[in-house]
């Protein structure tokens, strides 16, 4: 399987910018062929694509984050994958690392790298909007105009997916002041280890242990 990045207009039930997984056309069963490749649009119907067509840009590797911890990777990690296969279920291969279930990943790409998205800074712990994505989606966030890996941030990510910023619930006030079981919060930064910080219920930047929370809604 290969990836692909849909390039044409919003038509065919392709998202222009999302990255589809595709199958070649074989000639034979050893011999990968280019005349057509085969991928599943946003219909979850199978649509044969004509490269020459060039609605979509094809990709030797793509980001993607990590929605379900393995090995020493958390939610919110972002790998390089750079080759997909279909054994029953769909693989990616992560690189350096091996094949890991699809269900473990979720691709990056123009539906969800875009100005406006949260990513936690790795070097400064601190949650920042993105400003600007490229074409190769790297990133600047805001105070700082420089492009840069998206494998230098984390994302926010709940329940198996990517979200938009990094809304956390309180599961536990502990009768800790400025908190509210059930309430939800803004994390702003991870700066000490085992602690969040957020903007409390009177609107104070405060610190509190990361487990009196839990990520989305």
């Amino acid at each position: 399987m290969i990836f692909t990045r849909y390039i044409g207009s919003a038509k065919d039930g392709f998202t222009p910018g999302k990255v589809y997984l595709a199958k070649p056309e074989m000639d034979d069963q050893t011999t990968v062929g280019f005349d057509f490749v085969e991928t599943t649009n946003d219909d979850d119907k199978v649509v044969r694509v004509i490269p020459e067509k060039e609605q979509f840009e094809y990709l030797d590797e793509v980001y993607a984050v990590v929605v379900h911890p393995f090995d020493e990777f958390k939610p919110g990690d972002v790998v390089v994958v750079d080759d997909a296969l279909e054994n029953g279920t769909v693989l990616l291969n992560v690189k350096g690392l091996g094949n890991r279930s699809l269900d473990d990943l979720q691709i990056l790409d123009r539906t969800n790298v875009f100005p406006g998205v949260v990513l936690m800074d790795v070097a400064s712990k601190m949650w920042k909007k993105v400003v600007k994505v490229d074409e190769a989606l790297w990133v600047a966030v805001e105070g700082d105009d420089v492009l840069r890996s998206p494998e230098e941030f984390v994302f926010a990510v709940a329940d198996g997916d990517i979200l938009v910023e990094p809304l956390v619930v309180c599961v536990d006030d502990g009768g800790q002041p400025g908190l509210t079981k059930g309430g939800f919060y803004y994390l702003l930064g991870q700066p000490t280890q085992g602690m969040w910080l957020v903007k409390n219920d009177v609107g104070e930047k405060a610190e509190y242990l990361a487990e009196r929370f839990r990520m989305g809604r």
